[in-house]
């Protein structure tokens, strides 16, 4: 599961995106989602105040290996330097449904999350 952090928390800056590593769900008002954050080199927990959710119902997470949908003929921001059969690895989630993904002829190319799809 994807989180945005929406108020800065200790080393956790809002606007900072991570993946969910594990949730504490004792007590709403403790430190309760910790989550690998792309901007740091640790695990950092926050409060679930201090967060929102990023891609629920969806596998696509940072760091999976994504590509363009079979279905997309043209993504919305253009392919770029990207092909049909390239892979990347998902890098950015935007909460207004864009991503960020770095393939191997294109560092952070801009798309879509809906125009992606899980590498198995």
């Amino acid at each position: 599961m994807a989180v945005k952090c929406c108020r800065s928390h200790d080393a956790v800056k809002e606007g900072d995106t991570g993946t969910v590593t594990k949730l504490d769900e004792d007590d709403p008002r403790e430190l309760n989602v910790e989550a690998n954050w792309q901007n740091l080199d640790s695990t950092h927990w926050v409060t679930y105040l201090n967060v929102e959710l990023l891609g629920i119902g969806t596998k696509l997470t940072m760091g999976s290996t994504v590509r363009v949908k079979p279905s997309i003929s043209k993504p919305k921001y253009g392919w770029g330097s990207v092909n049909k059969d390239g892979t990347g690895k998902l890098v950015g989630i935007s909460d207004d449904g864009d991503c960020r993904v770095d393939f191997p002829k294109q560092s952070n190319w801009k798309g879509q999350l809906s125009e992606m799809e899980l590498v198995p």
